[in-house]
């Protein structure tokens, strides 16, 4: 039986990424900044991994709405970090901690 509470952190995990990317996605077209562009990417791929580790997909279709690239990558980082959330795949949890690290760096 799934974890409520572990589907629950994917879930803000995964809705964490898609707003991380497209807040990346928004600053890039003002921006010559490749890094926005990767992040936008890779985001949303992500967020695709993360809902795969759901046993029925996603629970719910409310994503939350774009904060700015800055707290939108804060955001990302608490979702990651939130207990319920783990354990996560090794090269998931990688790629992650990478996004975040670069997502950071772009806004700063």
């Amino acid at each position: 039986m799934p974890n409520p509470e572990r589907t629950a952190a994917l879930n803000d995990l995964a809705a964490a990424l898609l707003a991380l990317g497209d807040d990346a996605s928004k600053a890039a077209q003002s921006s010559r900044d490749v890094r926005l562009h990767v992040v936008a990417c890779q985001a949303e791929h992500l967020a695709a991994d993360v809902l795969d580790l759901l046993p029925h997909g996603p629970t719910d279709d409310v994503l939350p709405e774009g904060r700015g690239l800055a707290s939108s990558a804060n955001a990302a980082r608490e979702a990651f970090h939130e207990p319920a959330a783990r354990p996560l795949p090794q090269s998931l949890a990688a790629s992650l901690g990478w996004l975040l690290d670069l997502a950071e760096a772009a806004a700063a």
